[in-house]
């Protein structure tokens, strides 16, 4: 804030000194010539005191529009200066209204230095609109700015914008055709209007400010913009080069309309004409280039492609499972938080063994996945999906689908998100719930036309307002666009969003999942491998009935959700016969040393008299394929540990992959949309012993910058 607590009130000082001596002025009894030449002396002054102090504290107290902040001082000067100006008038009246009377006072004895306080604005509008023009020149006069002003940012802009990026979209060019026609039809129309209600000096003025604004625009887009500018990225400008540019677009114009008044000469009305049909020009020469080659290959609404189905999410093979849910966000202090409120949990989870010394070498979920199914880290220095590829075509990742499915086992994978998994067309011949979809997107046009318009402006406008113009997410722009196929699924659908799993018959959120769970498991003679990815612990919090405030709340409900359905695999008799393991993607993501992952784990067959708690130091989260392949009876040396090769006695070097922004480093794009991520490198943690007595100032062992990353 600018100023807070009883301090806010210094910024409204000057503004009410001037309400006052408004209102003092207006009862004195002056002269009637400076009574009618400001009508509603209190009123005028009432308003620009409420607006001067609502902007300073809308600026000072909002997150939106920081740039502006910068332009706080410049109001506060207004302020004073309007100030000054009222207290000098009402000084000069009352001192002129004491040596004649104060009826006899006239609007020549206010100085002329403050006299523009009781200025009639409407008065010289009024006497500017003179005009001895046919209706026919006054259209020429304004007809080519205002046209020339709509095509580049709603015609010309948003064309480019949308073949630079055409395979980010969802719709195709006939969407959005029509509308901007309608727009550049609009502009010949409001230009006909424009030039029948506004005439003389009024007409230049806003002929003159309009080319002046779209020549700086054009100049902001090619020239100023600097690293501010791709496709809708966040800024990172300089405070004072905001300054600069903001006044540059105030000065342009002002000094054209100042010597456009001074002059009397018509010359500033036709070079603002001859500049805008000379943009037009520019544009338009480019415009056939770009839609040849836009338009060069054949555009369809209808997509196809593969993604992971849920209709099989709660069935369970009758002869054999192997069962892994992993629980989002669940770190292993969680569990021992639900331990000391729930200490029964040593009984009721009687046949497993809990890990709590784990490390999960990945803190996010989009590179933790990939290397819990394939045990092949991201490699970041190629782009993100391409290591997803490489990471489900390994040795590594073959050989352990290759022994599972040899052996029987059929593998299904259920998450909110293809990509997070690896991308469900690297899973095919792997995962049985790898499904190919094809349907035929329909597009709001209008809507869909406006959103790409704000990335158009984004571009074009003065790096102040960017701000509000900003696009952070491709989805503000698709969302417009639906599918028809029979999950009615949303546009982004099969990139893989939480929000739309659902509809693809995927329970990912804790409710929905624990609904599906209450409806009944079935069975199958199939022997299984199931990986259930749901929301767990990750904020925003879910219980097993909906969004709640507390973490604890939320583990309390994963931890019903686990028990129901060990529940039920008693109840149909399969619980005996089946390796059961909890676990998460990651622990917290706040630092390494909360990145322990749960994990629980029951081998097939095993019994106990109570939980047991293994504490051994060397275990790793990428340790789990061969851990499944160890209770299946199934090699696993050639992937190394398992959870039971290691023990109290085992000395293991551990790393922790946490990615961060590091200004030392340039930004990257994201992989799977346009602008830049919020991260550019990883820094690595290595480190022998418990995780528990490591400090959060541990200095990493590695950093590195990366070459993108999802979000």
């Amino acid at each position: 804030m600018f100023l807070t607590g009883p301090l806010a009130i210094v910024p409204a000082i000057p503004l009410m000194i001037v309400l006052i001596c408004a209102i003092v002025f207006y009862i004195l009894p002056v002269g009637k010539d400076i009574k009618n030449v400001q009508k509603y002396p209190v009123l005028y002054s009432f308003i620009s005191c409420v607006g001067a102090y609502t902007i300073i504290l809308n600026i000072e107290s909002s997150n939106f529009m920081r740039s502006s902040k910068a332009f706080v001082p410049y109001v506060v000067i207004a302020m004073f200066v309007s100030l000054l100006c009222e207290v000098l008038a009402l000084v000069e009246a009352i001192r002129k209204g004491r040596e004649k009377s104060f009826k006899a006072l006239t609007l020549d004895d206010v100085d002329k230095k403050v006299r523009f306080i009781y200025f009639d604005f409407f008065e010289l509008i009024k006497k500017n609109n003179a005009d001895e023009r046919s209706y026919i020149k006054r259209v020429g006069v304004i007809l080519l700015p205002i046209v020339s002003f709509v095509f580049m940012y709603f015609v010309f802009g948003t064309y480019e914008l949308y073949f630079s990026n055409m395979a980010e979209f969802k719709f195709i060019f006939a969407d959005i055709l029509p509308v901007s026609l309608l727009f550049l039809f609009a502009s010949v129309v409001l230009s006909f209007l424009i030039a029948f209600a506004i005439k003389g000096r009024n007409l230049d003025y806003l002929s003159i400010v309009i080319g002046s604004l779209t020549l700086l625009s054009y100049i902001q887009c090619a020239f100023l913009n600097g690293n501010t500018f791709i496709q809708g990225e966040s800024l990172s400008t300089p405070m004072w080069l905001i300054q600069i540019n903001f006044w540059l677009w105030v000065a342009v114009p002002v000094v054209f309309c100042i010597i456009y008044k001074k002059k009397n000469n018509k010359l500033f009305v036709k070079i603002a004409s001859g500049v805008a049909a000379a943009l037009i020009v520019i544009q338009g020469a480019a415009l056939p280039a770009l839609l040849i080659n836009g338009l060069s290959e054949k555009q369809t609404k209808t997509h196809s492609g593969y993604h992971l189905d849920g209709a099989k999410q709660f069935e369970v093979s009758s002869e054999e499972n192997v069962i892994v849910f992993i629980m989002d966000t669940f770190f292993t202090g969680h569990f021992e938080d639900y331990l000391e409120t729930h200490p029964e949990a040593y009984d009721k989870y009687s046949d497993f063994i809990f890990y709590d010394n784990i490390v999960s070498e990945a803190t996010g979920t989009t590179h933790a996945m990939p290397y819990m199914l394939t045990t092949r880290p991201v490699d970041f220095t190629i782009p993100f999906m391409e290591s997803n590829k490489n990471a489900w075509n390994s040795e590594e990742a073959n050989f352990f689908y290759s022994s599972m499915q040899d052996d029987g086992y059929t593998f299904r994978i259920f998450s909110d998100s293809d990509i997070y998994c690896g991308g469900a067309e690297n899973m095919i011949g792997k995962i049985e719930n790898v499904v190919e979809y094809e349907f035929t997107y329909q597009t709001e046009s209008f809507p869909t036309f406006l959103s790409l318009s704000s990335l158009s402006l984004y571009r074009y406008v003065p790096h102040i307002f960017k701000e509000v113009f900003y696009v952070s997410d491709i989805n503000y722009i698709n969302k417009f666009t639906k599918s028809d196929s029979v999950h009615t699924l949303n546009a982004s659908d099969h990139d893989g969003t939480s929000e739309t799993s659902a509809e693809r018959g995927m329970a990912f959120y804790n409710d929905d999942y624990y609904d599906g769970v209450m409806n009944g498991l079935t069975t199958t003679d199939e022997k299984l491998c199931i990986f259930t990815h749901i929301q767990g612990v990750h904020e925003p919090y879910y219980s097993e009935r909906g969004e709640v405030q507390s973490y604890m709340d939320a583990v309390g409900g994963c931890m019903k959700i686990f028990d129901e359905y060990i529940r039920q695999l008693k109840e149909i008799g399969v619980y005996d016969n089946s390796t059961i393991i909890l676990t998460s993607d990651h622990g917290i993501s706040i630092g390494f040393t909360d990145s322990a992952a749960l994990v629980l784990i029951k081998p097939a067959g095993k019994t106990g008299d109570k939980m047991v708690v293994d504490s051994s130091p060397g275990v790793l989260h990428s340790d789990l394929i061969p851990t499944i392949l160890d209770c299946t009876g199934l090699p696993h040396e050639n992937l190394g540990y398992s959870f039971f090769d290691l023990d109290e006695n085992t000395k293991r070097t551990r790393k922790i992959r946490v990615l961060k922004y590091d200004p030392k480093f340039p930004r990257v794009p994201k992989c799977n949309t346009y602008g830049y991520s919020v991260v550019n490198s990883y820094y690595d943690y290595t480190f022998d012993g418990n995780w528990r007595e490591n400090e959060y100032d541990m200095e990493p062992s590695d950093e590195q910058p990366i070459t993108d990353y999802w979000w």
